[in-house]
């Protein structure tokens, strides 16, 4: 599934361009965890420092004292935000896989890894997910292809 998002991460569906060539874009993984304020899964390009302190009260209001907020350049960064929202147990993560700008859209591949029937996992709330930091896009919209594996335990 491919979903075109605004630059803050709304969706509507919209098919692949072609034609164009890709240009792979580094990460820098920010944070990565299980346990986050963030209840629904959503996928996000955040621009600017108004848009992440407002999605950076919604990921710290379950912890005590509230985590100190990365310091970023939103001149000549981004960030990518990916939620799995909440899991009724342990075994899950989410990842983003790669990113690349192919004209005027910036490519998301974020994988989603449940657990398989055989995997023994907490039993405990989790809402996986994953921060990285981008050089700033040129690109004015956002595609977020989510893949999902299955952990087959052994």
């Amino acid at each position: 599934m491919i979903c075109l998002g605004s630059l803050i991460g709304l969706s509507a569906c919209k098919s692949q361009q072609s034609g164009s060539s890709s240009q792979p874009m580094q990460t820098t993984v920010l944070m990565k965890g299980e346990m986050c304020g963030i209840e629904k899964a959503q996928n996000l390009l955040i621009r600017d420092l108004e848009t992440f302190q407002s999605m950076w009260e919604t990921y710290g209001k379950n912890q005590m004292p509230a985590p100190k907020m990365p310091d970023i350049d939103f001149a000549t960064q981004a960030i990518i935000a990916v939620f799995m929202g909440t899991q009724s147990n342990g075994g899950y993560n989410v990842s983003v896989a790669e990113v690349a700008e192919e004209g005027s859209l910036l490519k998301v591949k974020v994988t989603h890894t449940v657990p398989g029937s055989n995997c023994l996992t907490t039993m405990a709330i989790t809402q996986p997910f994953q921060m990285v930091s981008i050089a700033k896009p040129a690109a004015s919209e956002v595609a977020f292809e989510v893949n999902r594996v299955v952990n087959e335990c052994k």
